[in-house]
């Protein structure tokens, strides 16, 4: 999963020996455009289609329920989502509501973005879904 550029800059920021804090929270944006390394979390709502139907919102990630597997040596360590991450539903038939991208943010609107990729499968929400999930363990970071 490519990381955003403001995130490699927190990396070189770390590497200059200078201290930087996490964020204190995590979130899950669904755009219907293709999400970029330059991309913050106020220009995936324009450039990316951030999803708009009635109902949708950022999810939060909670952090206590992430599960970290250690690569060890050559492999590379995930975090992984242990629980489903359910989402809002639609509750009208206007905005957009065709996810293809995703984002995770530190922020519930603007904030920044994280991490990005592009979904499995395209995922058309519409008013008739009762059920809008992510399923466990298939979230995942990578340090490849």
């Amino acid at each position: 999963m490519p990381a955003s550029n403001y995130l490699a800059k927190k990396v070189v920021e770390l590497m200059k020996g200078q201290t930087i804090t996490g964020p204190a929270k995590l979130f899950l944006a669904l755009c219907e455009a293709e999400v970029k390394k330059a991309h913050t979390g106020t220009t995936i709502g324009t450039e990316a289609s951030e999803l708009t139907y009635e109902g949708y919102g950022r999810v939060e990630l909670s952090l206590a329920e992430v599960e970290i597997i250690e690569g060890g040596g050559a492999a590379a360590d995930e975090a992984l989502n242990k629980l489903a991450i359910a989402l809002n539903k639609n509750t009208n038939t206007t905005g957009k509501s065709v996810a293809k991208w995703f984002a995770i943010t530190d922020a519930s609107t603007a904030g920044n973005v994280l991490f990005f990729g592009k979904l499995a499968e395209e995922l058309n929400i519409t008013k008739a879904l009762t059920k809008i999930e992510v399923e466990a363990k298939k979230l995942a970071v990578s340090t490849e």
